[in-house]
This record gives structure tokens, sequence and C-alpha cells, in this order.
């Protein structure tokens, strides 16, 4: 009986421990955003141009340039922090260096004229994809990577 008596009593010292939570400091904010982890998501290496077109005439370009501590954008891109743009490219990765699901059921909803490429390299694996709001497949794929394009209206 004796042998048994230890697992319950581990188990409710485990069960207290988990309840703590992470040391933080005191207040229970360590100040890191979830997610935000480098080690567990590194920053890509990437080198990417968008071209956006509204559908009504304007056409704007930027780029993004994800390397080790010089991280950089231009165009529209500029005035997001570069740095927090490659960090969330690691998120992003499969969705702009994978096609779309073949043969994915659509909804017939128009979202509007724009559309967008964005071209180059993530990690080595090329990127080339266009992306519009003409489905709301396409509505979804754009608002995935959103952070990369422009607003619209």
């Amino acid at each position: 009986m004796s042998a048994a008596r230890p697992v319950p009593t581990l188990l409710a010292a485990l069960t207290m421990l988990v309840g703590c939570g992470p040391p933080s400091g005191g207040d229970g904010s360590s100040g890191a955003v979830p997610g935000d982890d480098p080690v567990v998501r590194p920053t890509p290496a990437a080198l990417l141009t968008v071209n956006f077109d509204d559908g009504e005439g304007e056409k704007r370009e930027a780029s993004l340039n994800c390397a080790a501590a010089a991280d950089k954008a231009t165009g529209y891109l500029r005035l997001s922090d570069a740095s927090d743009l490659c960090r969330r490219l690691g998120e992003l990765k499969g969705s702009l260096t994978s096609p779309p699901a073949r043969g994915r059921a659509c909804a017939e909803v128009f979202g509007g004229p724009a559309k967008a490429r964005v071209s180059g390299r993530i990690d080595g694996r090329r990127v080339d994809r266009r992306l519009a709001r003409t489905d709301a497949c396409e509505i979804g794929d754009w608002d995935r990577v959103d952070v990369l394009l422009p607003d619209v209206d």
C-alpha cells in the first residue's frame, strides 16, 4: 500500500504547479505576445515583392526583405514594422508557398475587384501566389495574408 501512495501525492503536486503558470515577475504577464517565441517559431529568411491592383486604377508595390538583423520593408509596407512582418511570415509561409487546394467549393461572394501577386522566396521556397477577392475562398486566402496587403474597401 505504501508503494501506491507517492503517485497520488506526485499528481497533486503537479496539479498545483500547472495552476501556477510560468514565472513572470509578479503580475502574471511576461510582456511577450503569445506565439512570438523566436525559439519556437524563428523568423524565416525571405525576399518578397507584392504587387497590388485595386481594380479601379490604383497600383502599388511593396517589398519585404527578412534577413538576420536586417529586416526591411519598402513601398506601402514601410509603414509597418518590418521585424514584426518577418516574424509573422512564419505563420504565412504555407499559404504563400503552396497553391490553393484543387476542387474546393467556394461560395459565390464578390469581395471587390482588388488583386495582388506575392512573389519571391521564403526559406528558399519559391513564392508566386496570386490573390483576388472574387469568391469566398479567394477572400479567405486574401484575409490570411492581409498583413502584406493594403486595406481594401
